[in-house]
């Protein structure tokens, strides 16, 4: 059900084959397929003008260039960008993805039991608690712009968008996606 209390927009790209950007509102309710085509199915970051990049960055054995294209959500026109102006390949941080504030997101399980952690100022508070199988944890923290919510991807390819609020909530906002991109604003097609 939708949280009407939790604002913006989110795009991600699904797993596999699918060359389709699509976006959800941050509330929840059913992803809109935002544009298709070859290449578009890359890492995703909302521009201040409300424009979508993707950019498909080349892997280290190939020479290739990094290829990106600007998607409108009002329109789905997709644009391509020119290589000079493709912002540069950044390794993200292998565990902690920061917060606006500083805060960090921790995944632990062990004997069946996984924990989700905010780590704020040293402190550590537990967002959620659950059985889960050993193998399964969460990763990659993507903010809202103020810190009172974050997207994390679990080892099924699922997006979970989880508040900071205490009491916490996780739930489910997409079943099956990755590279997310979080905007404040209501930028979902009309």
């Amino acid at each position: 059900m939708p949280d009407p209390s939790l604002t913006g927009t989110v795009a991600f790209v699904k797993p596999g084959d699918d060359r389709c950007v699509y976006v959800v509102a941050a509330s929840g309710g059913e992803p809109d397929e935002l544009a298709c085509g070859d290449g578009l199915a890359g890492e995703l970051a909302w521009r201040d003008d409300g424009r979508l990049q993707s950019t498909v960055y080349p892997t280290a054995d190939t020479d290739d260039d990094p290829l990106s294209w600007i998607v409108d959500p009002a329109t789905g026109e997709v644009q391509a960008v020119h290589s000079d102006e493709i912002p540069p390949y950044h390794e993200p941080p292998e565990n902690a993805s920061p917060g606006p504030k500083g805060e960090e997101v921790n995944c632990k399980n062990g004997g069946g039991k996984l924990t989700l952690s905010l780590i704020v100022d040293g402190r550590n508070r537990t967002l959620l608690s659950t059985g889960a199988p050993s193998t399964y944890c969460m990763h990659g923290a993507t903010w809202n712009e103020d810190g009172s919510w974050f997207l994390v991807k679990d080892d099924l390819d699922r997006l979970l968008l989880v508040t900071t609020a205490d009491p916490s909530t996780t739930r489910l906002l997409v079943d099956g996606g990755y590279w997310p991109a979080v905007s404040e604003a209501d930028l979902l097609p009309r």
